[in-house]
């Protein structure tokens, strides 16, 4: 009799388990990869300079510069300035944060919706001047990305920003 209980009988069974396993683990992996894990910039600010072989300084200019760390390459959107928490939510709600817009016209500047791959950087560059987005009582710095997050500057970045604004335009 062919029907007795054998391990050959067991192997479908045991692979057709193996399979859904291996199924599932792949589909939650795919899930996790594209749906939860997005990718991440880290944002900084600065006053600097430009330096070039051959031309003379040039700047001061802000700048504001968003590193891709990855997992998967992005796109760069548009930079926004906030507030603290208690001045956006209830002292100051209409002015609790902005678009600031850089210059697009500097050639250190990256375009937006530019397309980062993993460990690429944007520069956006903003005139240092007394006008300058840095007098304002604004916290931090922050880059949208083509998912529509916004990622923020540390808080310390921008304070040392607006320190050194603050040393060279006393006035303001």
């Amino acid at each position: 009799m062919s029907d007795t209980f054998g391990p050959q009988n067991y192997i479908p069974m045991i692979t057709s388990v193996l399979a859904i396993v291996i199924s599932s683990l792949t589909l939650g992996w795919t899930i996790y990869r594209d749906a939860i894990r997005k990718p991440k910039f880290r944002v900084d600010i600065a006053v600097k300079n430009i330096l070039q072989a051959g031309r003379p300084p040039d700047g001061p200019y802000v700048f504001v510069e968003a590193l891709n760390m990855g997992p998967v390459p992005n796109r760069i959107g548009l930079t926004f300035l906030r507030k603290n928490w208690i001045k956006r939510r209830l002292l100051d709600r209409k002015h609790g944060s902005a678009m600031v817009y850089p210059d697009y016209h500097h050639w250190a500047t990256t375009q937006a919706s530019t397309r980062l791959e993993i460990g690429d950087q944007a520069n956006f560059v903003f005139p240092y001047d007394k006008n300058s987005f840095l007098k304002d009582d604004f916290l931090r710095i922050g880059v949208a990305d083509g998912f529509g997050r916004i990622h923020w500057s540390s808080r310390e970045g921008f304070r040392k920003a607006r320190e050194r604004y603050r040393k060279d335009f006393p006035e303001a």
